[in-house]
């Protein structure tokens, strides 16, 4: 009987291996960084974030931080605005189970 029950839960773990794919990912990435002041480094607070192509819009925290996950790898321009005309972009490219770092700098 204990051979049968230990038989069960390895033939378990092997079918939950296989399925993994990519083990434990979800084959999506983030793209996360800081948005600052050119003149003083200090963080941007408020500024939006979004990406081209477009994934989702997001807005800086008080340190100037952003996150955007659950993005599809690839390449993507990462844009911040801040009011009518402080816009800053640089492009990432998206790994599957990564974090990429996009910090920017608003010339303003």
């Amino acid at each position: 009987m204990k051979k049968c029950i230990l038989l069960a839960v390895v033939l378990i773990l092997l079918v939950s291996a296989a399925g993994c794919n990519g083990c434990n990912g979800s084959g999506f990435g983030t793209i996360s960084g800081k948005v600052a002041v050119n003149y003083s480094g200090q963080p941007l607070v408020g500024a939006t974030v979004k990406t081209v192509p477009a994934t989702s819009v997001v807005t800086t925290d008080l340190q100037g931080r952003y996150s955007i996950p659950n993005v599809r790898p690839g390449k993507y321009m990462v844009t911040a605005t801040f009011g009518p005309s402080g816009t800053t972009s640089t492009v990432v490219n998206v790994i599957a189970d990564k974090i990429v770092t996009a910090d920017m700098v608003m010339w303003k």
